[in-house]
């Protein structure tokens, strides 16, 4: 049977300091780091605080994303079409190409400029 060992007041004031100390530094290295790149967290605020530069970046990044979203998204739908399927009837990928689920890829990926098409 093991008896439990309690902690004098001295060892549990040690340790609660050491935990502050450590806390402490974690705090500072938070405020540094946020400190060393302010300009790269703008978009994390809200868009009413944002200013016309910061607006139209955030405009082009989600522009970009939306394009790499499509373009992402029409490879693995033409990847997935192209693959051999022995269930499956030899016409199928060119039927599949003409669902409207494709077709909507295909308007999207046109309406931004890009793509296969």
């Amino acid at each position: 049977m093991q008896h439990r060992v309690e902690e004098t007041p001295t060892e549990q004031l040690n340790r609660l300091t050491h935990e502050i100390e450590v806390e402490k530094k974690y705090a500072v290295e938070l405020d540094n780091s946020q400190n060393a790149s302010p300009g790269q967290s703008w978009w994390t605020g809200p868009i009413e605080k944002m200013n016309i530069q910061q607006l139209a970046q955030l405009k082009s990044a989600l522009e970009d994303m939306k394009k790499n979203v499509a373009h992402q998204c029409t490879n693995i739908l033409i990847q997935n079409a192209m693959k051999p399927n022995p269930y499956s009837n030899p016409a199928l990928p060119s039927r599949m190409l003409q669902t409207p689920m494709f077709q909507n890829f295909k308007l999207l990926q046109s309406d931004l400029g890009g793509g296969l098409y």
